[in-house]
Protein backbone atom coordinates (compact mmCIF):
# COMPACT_ATOMS: atom_id res chain seq x y z
CA UNK A 1 0.00 0.00 0.00
CA UNK A 2 1.41 3.25 -0.99
CA UNK A 3 1.73 5.97 1.90
CA UNK A 4 -1.22 7.85 3.44
CA UNK A 5 -0.64 11.96 2.96
CA UNK A 6 -1.81 13.21 6.36
CA UNK A 7 -1.37 17.56 7.12
CA UNK A 8 0.57 17.85 10.53
CA UNK A 9 -0.83 21.47 10.84
CA UNK A 10 -4.73 20.35 10.34
CA UNK A 11 -6.78 17.71 11.98
CA UNK A 12 -6.90 14.57 9.79
CA UNK A 13 -10.25 12.29 9.86
CA UNK A 14 -9.49 8.64 8.48
CA UNK A 15 -12.23 6.58 8.15
CA UNK A 16 -11.72 2.27 8.23
CA UNK A 17 -14.76 -0.59 7.34
CA UNK A 18 -13.95 -3.21 9.94
CA UNK A 19 -15.39 -6.29 9.97
CA UNK A 20 -15.52 -8.39 13.18
CA UNK A 21 -16.92 -12.00 12.76
CA UNK A 22 -17.40 -13.97 15.87
CA UNK A 23 -19.73 -16.46 17.57
CA UNK A 24 -20.58 -14.66 20.29
CA UNK A 25 -20.88 -10.44 21.27
CA UNK A 26 -17.85 -9.15 22.81
CA UNK A 27 -16.42 -5.47 23.96
CA UNK A 28 -15.01 -3.89 20.91
CA UNK A 29 -11.92 -1.26 20.75
CA UNK A 30 -10.14 0.41 17.94
CA UNK A 31 -7.28 2.55 17.61
CA UNK A 32 -4.77 3.36 15.54
CA UNK A 33 -0.76 3.48 16.44
CA UNK A 34 1.45 5.77 14.30
CA UNK A 35 5.12 4.70 15.08
CA UNK A 36 8.46 5.91 15.12
CA UNK A 37 12.16 4.17 16.55
CA UNK A 38 12.14 6.69 19.59
CA UNK A 39 8.48 6.73 20.14
CA UNK A 40 4.58 6.00 19.39
CA UNK A 41 1.59 8.10 19.48
CA UNK A 42 -2.02 5.90 19.74
CA UNK A 43 -5.45 7.42 18.32
CA UNK A 44 -8.65 6.52 19.94
CA UNK A 45 -11.27 5.36 17.01
CA UNK A 46 -14.62 5.35 17.40
CA UNK A 47 -16.87 1.96 15.96
CA UNK A 48 -20.07 3.06 14.41
CA UNK A 49 -22.96 0.75 13.78
CA UNK A 50 -22.23 0.86 9.91
CA UNK A 51 -18.91 -1.22 10.74
CA UNK A 52 -16.61 2.27 9.90
CA UNK A 53 -14.44 3.52 12.48
CA UNK A 54 -13.52 6.80 12.76
CA UNK A 55 -9.97 7.67 13.73
CA UNK A 56 -9.00 11.70 14.28
CA UNK A 57 -5.64 12.47 14.43
CA UNK A 58 -5.22 16.27 15.86
CA UNK A 59 -2.66 18.96 14.49
CA UNK A 60 0.54 17.63 15.27
CA UNK A 61 2.67 20.22 14.07
CA UNK A 62 4.59 20.78 17.81
CA UNK A 63 4.64 17.45 18.86
CA UNK A 64 6.12 15.69 15.43
CA UNK A 65 8.31 16.54 12.51
CA UNK A 66 7.43 16.00 8.75
CA UNK A 67 8.45 12.68 7.44
CA UNK A 68 7.13 8.96 6.78
CA UNK A 69 5.56 6.89 9.77
CA UNK A 70 4.52 3.48 10.47
CA UNK A 71 0.95 3.10 10.97
CA UNK A 72 -0.96 0.47 11.95
CA UNK A 73 -5.01 -0.02 12.94
CA UNK A 74 -5.44 -1.94 16.07
CA UNK A 75 -8.81 -3.92 17.08
CA UNK A 76 -9.06 -4.90 20.08
CA UNK A 77 -11.66 -7.67 20.62
CA UNK A 78 -11.96 -8.59 24.49
CA UNK A 79 -8.19 -8.98 25.64
CA UNK A 80 -6.82 -10.01 22.01
CA UNK A 81 -5.35 -7.62 19.92
CA UNK A 82 -5.95 -7.57 16.19
CA UNK A 83 -3.55 -5.62 13.55
CA UNK A 84 -5.88 -6.22 10.33
CA UNK A 85 -4.24 -3.04 8.33
CA UNK A 86 -0.86 -1.79 8.66
CA UNK A 87 0.69 1.18 5.81
CA UNK A 88 3.26 3.96 5.84
CA UNK A 89 1.34 7.56 6.77
CA UNK A 90 3.19 9.92 5.44
CA UNK A 91 3.30 13.82 7.83
CA UNK A 92 3.36 17.37 5.69
CA UNK A 93 2.77 20.48 6.53
CA UNK A 94 0.80 22.51 4.07
CA UNK A 95 1.96 25.34 1.90
CA UNK A 96 1.57 28.37 3.28
CA UNK A 97 2.56 32.00 1.92
CA UNK A 98 2.83 35.60 4.07
CA UNK A 99 3.44 38.44 3.23
CA UNK A 100 3.76 41.52 5.62
CA UNK A 101 4.82 45.19 4.31
CA UNK A 102 7.96 46.71 4.64
CA UNK A 103 8.76 50.33 5.02
CA UNK A 104 12.24 51.97 4.50
CA UNK A 105 13.45 55.21 3.91
CA UNK A 106 15.70 56.48 1.38
CA UNK A 107 19.00 57.60 2.99
CA UNK A 108 20.11 60.89 1.23
CA UNK A 109 23.32 61.64 1.18
CA UNK A 110 24.73 64.01 3.94
CA UNK A 111 26.64 66.81 1.76
CA UNK A 112 27.49 70.69 3.13
CA UNK A 113 29.21 73.64 1.01
CA UNK A 114 30.19 77.00 1.92
CA UNK A 115 30.72 80.10 0.26
CA UNK A 116 32.23 83.54 1.04
CA UNK A 117 29.67 86.26 1.35
CA UNK A 118 31.32 89.43 2.42
CA UNK A 119 34.95 89.49 4.66
CA UNK A 120 34.86 91.32 7.87
CA UNK A 121 38.60 93.71 8.51
CA UNK A 122 40.60 91.86 10.95
CA UNK A 123 40.61 92.95 14.52
CA UNK A 124 43.74 92.95 16.56
CA UNK A 125 43.49 90.85 19.20
CA UNK A 126 46.00 91.54 21.88
CA UNK A 127 45.92 95.55 21.99
CA UNK A 128 46.00 96.56 25.13
CA UNK A 129 43.74 99.39 25.79
CA UNK A 130 44.54 101.98 28.49
CA UNK A 131 42.34 103.28 31.27
CA UNK A 132 43.56 106.75 29.94
CA UNK A 133 41.73 106.23 26.08
CA UNK A 134 38.67 105.48 28.32
CA UNK A 135 38.82 108.46 30.10
CA UNK A 136 38.88 110.65 27.13
CA UNK A 137 35.88 108.65 25.46
CA UNK A 138 33.98 109.01 29.08
CA UNK A 139 30.65 108.40 27.41
CA UNK A 140 29.97 105.46 24.97
CA UNK A 141 28.15 105.32 22.25
CA UNK A 142 24.80 104.38 24.67
CA UNK A 143 25.50 107.47 26.05
CA UNK A 144 26.97 105.10 29.93
CA UNK A 145 28.94 107.90 31.65
CA UNK A 146 32.20 105.76 32.67
CA UNK A 147 33.94 108.49 34.65
CA UNK A 148 32.16 107.57 37.69
CA UNK A 149 33.84 104.06 38.17
CA UNK A 150 36.15 103.41 40.39
CA UNK A 151 39.34 101.48 39.41
CA UNK A 152 38.60 97.92 40.07
CA UNK A 153 35.28 98.55 38.33
CA UNK A 154 37.11 99.74 35.46
CA UNK A 155 39.19 96.51 35.25
CA UNK A 156 36.37 94.74 35.46
CA UNK A 157 34.94 96.42 32.65
CA UNK A 158 38.27 96.00 30.37
CA UNK A 159 38.32 91.90 30.80
CA UNK A 160 34.61 92.27 29.89
CA UNK A 161 35.63 93.74 26.56
CA UNK A 162 38.47 91.88 26.00
CA UNK A 163 36.82 88.21 26.50
CA UNK A 164 34.26 89.42 24.25
CA UNK A 165 36.73 90.53 21.46
CA UNK A 166 37.77 87.22 21.15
Amino acid sequence: MDALNLKLDHDNELLFKVMIEGTREADTQCRLMVERDEYSYAFPGEIQESGEVVVIIPALEKAMKEGTYDAKLEVIVDDRVFEPLKFHAEFTKSVKVTAESVTRRRTRKVSASAEIISSAPKIKRNKRISTSEYKKTSKSRNGIDISNLSESQKRVLLKKLRSQRK
